[in-house]
């Protein structure tokens, strides 16, 4: 994540399908805090809920998921299931401009649970 400078993974099952993710917090918050050996597998620390939405799903209805699911990510996945790309709000901001976009910030970083998605 460090040597390719980003915060977020899906984790992958042995047959390509989503089941987690990895943020840097959970990283933070489950392996530092605790000091965690290094052979700690990745499905100890994941976030095993993982917000995602259809690659042929439009801008609007991926912003609709951010905000309700207070999450700033979202991993796309193609009509087989299998993930094809992942969206972030720095992706909507680059695209979006507005009051939709300011809607979409507020919903997506609003949140009362701690997920770091």
């Amino acid at each position: 994540m460090r040597d390719v400078g980003v915060g977020f993974l899906p984790v992958l099952d042995e047959l390509g399908q989503v089941v987690g993710s990895l943020t840097e917090r959970d990283i933070t918050l489950r392996f530092v805090a605790d000091a965690l050996p290094s052979s700690t597998p990745v499905s100890a620390i994941m976030n095993s809920s993982v917000p995602t939405c259809r690659a042929r799903d439009d801008l609007f209805a991926a912003q609709m998921i951010m905000r309700e699911r207070h999450v700033c990510r979202l991993v796309f996945l193609a009509d087989a299931g299998l993930p094809v790309g992942v969206l972030t709000l720095t992706d909507v901001a680059r695209n979006e401009d507005g009051f939709l976009l300011a809607k979409t910030v507020r919903g997506a970083t609003h949140s009362t649970r701690a997920t770091g998605t």
